[in-house]
């Protein structure tokens, strides 16, 4: 048995395009690589360095006020670097992206932590930025599977207890967690507020996924896609309540 395929694009599908005229609108939301893929036909284009987050797409701006539902979500790691390794050598970092939502489907990113250090050291980093934060800000801790990752979790829930924080579940790979955020950062529905951090974030962003370190990546997307979802769930009234050992079951990325 063999198979013959015949590539398409959009523009090849009329009966589509006349029973849905809004689809070639639904495709420009998309990231650039599905957008490739589903409008001009482009089936062999891969995620790669550059094509999923592009630092133009990122308007710089200044701090908002401070309204919106904004969240901190921290992506940890728990060695520290050895002396001379710079940003891409060595262990992974701890980052948490602080965003916010806006109106009318626009984010923007507040802050951004970085940091290398021995598991007590993220702690008491994670601790001291939630004071910062202060308590309008929600916390998302990620939860890593098997038991180990659900003790540790809870175990900085207890650590911050009196702030807002959830616990996510990881389970989806780290490009199709992000994908969701690169088709808006690429609409430029995402902006940036000025600060020192910015430069180092938007490297990793455009070394997405081809380079080692994706930890910038994997806390914002975190961060954005509980926006979303949050945003989603209160609309359709199944927003569920967290109790201080329960996971938010409704919401795993």
């Amino acid at each position: 048995t063999s198979v013959t395929f015949i590539p398409a694009k959009l523009n090849d599908n009329a009966k589509l395009l006349k029973k849905d005229p809004s689809y070639r609108a639904k495709l420009a939301a998309l990231a650039h690589v599905e957008r490739q893929q589903l409008e001009f036909g482009d089936w062999k284009i891969k995620h790669a360095a550059g094509e999923m987050f592009k630092r133009e797409w990122f308007p710089l701006t200044d701090m908002p006020r401070k309204e919106g539902l904004c969240v901190r979500y921290w992506d940890r790691a728990s060695t520290p670097a050895k002396p001379g390794q710079g940003q891409h050598e060595g262990p992974a970092w701890t980052v948490g992206v602080r965003m916010r939502k806006l109106g009318k489907g626009q984010y923007v990113i507040e802050d951004v932590v970085r940091m290398r250090g021995r598991p007590k050291q993220v702690e008491d980093c994670i601790v001291a930025t939630a004071h910062r934060d202060g308590h309008g800000v929600v916390i998302g801790i990620e939860q890593d599977p098997g038991q180990a990752g659900v003790a540790e979790a809870s175990y900085y829930t207890r650590q911050l207890e009196g702030f807002d924080v959830r616990r996510f579940p990881v389970s989806k790979n780290k490009v199709t967690r992000a994908t969701p955020l690169s088709g808006q950062c690429e609409a430029r529905n995402v902006s940036i507020v000025h600060g020192h951090w910015n430069e180092a974030f938007l490297q990793v962003l455009e070394g997405f996924p081809d380079e080692e370190m994706k930890d910038d990546v994997d806390s914002a997307s975190g961060a954005f896609n509980y926006l979303v979802a949050r945003d989603v769930n209160l609309t359709s009234g199944i927003m569920q309540s967290r109790t201080e050992d329960q996971p938010e079951r409704s919401l795993t990325f």
